[in-house]
């Protein structure tokens, strides 16, 4: 003989106070019922009484069904390779078949407040609870006032885009809804968007905000933040070196008068001239020399012929402001030919240093007459 429960979940639940009742478990009277057997399935423990089984769910300690049976049983076992419960007399055996406990076992996680543990247990075919599940666990968590948490898993979700950024607005908390629009930009605009066009301006819009907040962010870095400053988004790929406005995002840098991050970014997207005039400008010449030198060092190529076509373009610039920096550049990492234009311009300036007594330093003279001389000499 067999009976078969498909899905715990059609259980019959039963409060924990009529459980000891005498009218549930006991013979007529007030007689206290005895156990005959023990056992436990993965997710459930099995209480044999001679008339009836009980069902307890070991996570959160309910009974989720109780078995009345039509005559008395005096065993019971587990079988874990045919995964069912057998109980058996002198006359039959029943058979419960455990099926689906996996399945069903993010409820119990659920119930007891492990959303964790709950997405973690879906199986993968069931996207959409997964999806559910991280919107309860985000909620959960801001309520806990872990911020931070809550934005990661807010981005797994698919709470409002709008709601969900004035949630952390009120708070006034500024990192988790820079953790929160990072997340969203790269899995959710990126997996979910289906048309190129709003995706390309949905993302546009993201990060433009998420940069511009990380401008004005002032605060020190948090454990846990998955971008915690303009250099993280400068330097990650994944986070909007492909859908934003460089104009934009240079007019940004220098109204905040972020010059570090201004000649980072151009470095990142070739704009060698812009790095080298920003640092002529705003730093000193010296500086723009050395900026120079650290990429033609360990740049490749083009990037070198790129930077000695910005160089020469500048080169008379640097020979008066700088000039034995200037020339050290030049014998180290470049070749000096009559093709450059500003070859003759720096032979004038080098001989206005030198006849205006402006070189005071012997060495140094010596330096640039020497130059002067490779100068004229070369064909």
């Amino acid at each position: 003989m067999l009976f078969r429960s498909n899905q715990f979940t059609v259980f019959t639940y039963i409060p924990n106070n009529n459980i000891n009742s005498s009218d549930n478990f006991g013979k007529k009277g007030n007689s206290t019922p005895s156990i005959v057997k023990v056992c436990q399935s993965i997710n459930h423990i099995f209480f044999l009484y001679k008339e009836r089984l009980v069902i307890v769910n070991k996570l959160t300690n309910r009974i989720i069904h109780i078995k009345y049976l039509n005559e008395q049983f005096f065993d019971m076992f587990y079988d874990e390779i045919l995964n069912g419960i057998f109980i058996y007399n002198g006359n039959h055996i029943y058979k419960i078949e455990l099926e689906h406990e996996y399945k069903y076992l993010w409820i119990d996680y659920v119930e007891i407040g492990n959303y964790e543990l709950a997405i973690k247990t879906v199986i993968s075919e069931d996207k959409n609870i997964k999806i559910k599940l991280h919107k309860l666990y985000a909620e959960y968590l801001f309520k806990e006032k872990k911020y931070l948490e809550s934005a990661k898993e807010y981005a797994f979700s698919e709470e409002i885009f709008e709601e969900v950024c004035l949630k952390f607005l009120k708070i006034n908390n500024i990192k988790a809804l820079i953790t929160y629009l990072a997340l969203v930009n790269y899995f959710r605009i990126t997996n979910k968007t289906n048309s190129k066009d709003k995706k390309y301006i949905t993302k546009y819009l993201v990060n433009t905000w998420l940069f511009e907040l990380l401008v004005e962010k002032k605060e020190n870095s948090e454990k846990g933040e998955i971008i915690s400053n303009i250099k993280d988004f400068i330097r990650d790929s994944k986070h909007g070196n492909d859908y934003i406005n460089k104009t934009l995002l240079y007019f940004i840098l220098k109204v905040y008068g972020r010059l570090e991050e201004f000649v980072e970014f151009a470095t990142i997207k070739g704009d060698y001239t812009k790095a080298i005039i920003s640092l002529i400008n705003y730093k000193t010449m010296k500086e723009a020399i050395d900026y120079i030198k650290m990429n033609v060092s360990f740049g490749v190529e083009n990037v070198k012929n790129t930077l000695q076509k910005i160089f020469y373009k500048y080169a008379t610039l640097f020979m008066k402001q700088n000039p034995i920096e200037t020339i050290d550049l030049i014998e180290k990492y470049f070749k000096v030919n009559n093709e450059q234009n500003n070859t003759t311009e720096m032979i004038r300036v080098l001989n206005s240093l030198i006849i205006n007594n402006i070189i005071k330093d012997e060495q140094k003279y010596k330096i640039i007459i020497s130059y002067i001389q490779k100068l004229i000499e070369k064909p």
